[in-house]
């Protein structure tokens, strides 16, 4: 009986350890890293643009051009000093149109010269201004000095210096369409078929009268 007992012992004791042990805590998963904290809109630093941030700014006292932190010389720069050269080089211009308008605007020096100026020189020379802007080498700048004397008799106020300044510019517009007409005419009888061909001149006579 003793050994029955202690042969159920050791059964039980076998039976104990056969079991399966207890499994080990679950592995939990690595939380991700904190996400970067958003940046605040007013310390991100703002791109660089492509000409610079500041406002170009001139000194005349000094002649001096300040921009994106660089100054700049006028009377010492590269750039301005060889467009100069390249106009002190340039050959003189001697075509009739420029002799024409030299010849203008020494006629306008010679009546607002010392001891020549009167009322009667002055609007001639007024006169000549709005000529001699018809020339494309003025660049319309007797027109805009006319246009500021026309402004200042204004505010002076001067009515009879701005009557003869409205027939001064009257004067001149028809003398404009004048050229122009004389041109046009010119360069209809320059297309004008020849005077043997009795037809194609007839035809050409009766399209000029439509």
């Amino acid at each position: 009986m003793k050994r029955l007992a202690a042969f159920l012992f050791l059964v039980a004791c076998a039976t104990l350890r056969a079991q399966v042990p207890d499994s080990g805590p679950a592995q939990t998963a690595p939380t991700p890293p904190p996400a970067p904290a958003a940046r605040p809109a007013g310390s991100s630093s703002p791109a660089p643009k492509f000409l610079g941030s500041d406002v170009p700014i001139f000194d005349p006292a000094n002649e001096i051009v300040t921009w994106d932190g660089h100054s700049w010389s006028l009377n010492h720069n590269r750039l301005f000093e060889a467009r100069f050269e390249k106009y002190l080089n340039a050959p003189a211009d001697t075509s009739a149109e420029s002799k024409a308008y030299q010849t203008i605007l020494s006629t306008i020096l010679g009546k607002l010269g010392p001891g020549q100026t009167s009322a009667d020189s002055v609007d001639q020379a007024f006169r000549l201004l709005k000529r001699a802007a018809n020339y494309e080498m003025d660049a319309h700048l007797c027109d805009a000095l006319a246009d500021a004397v026309y402004s200042v008799w204004r505010a002076q106020d001067a009515s009879q210096r701005l009557a003869q300044a409205n027939l001064a510019l009257e004067q001149e517009r028809k003398n404009n369409e004048w050229n122009a007409q004389v041109a046009a005419q010119q360069n209809k009888l320059e297309g004008a078929p020849s005077s043997k061909n009795k037809d194609a001149a007839a035809q050409w006579t009766k399209e000029q009268q439509l």
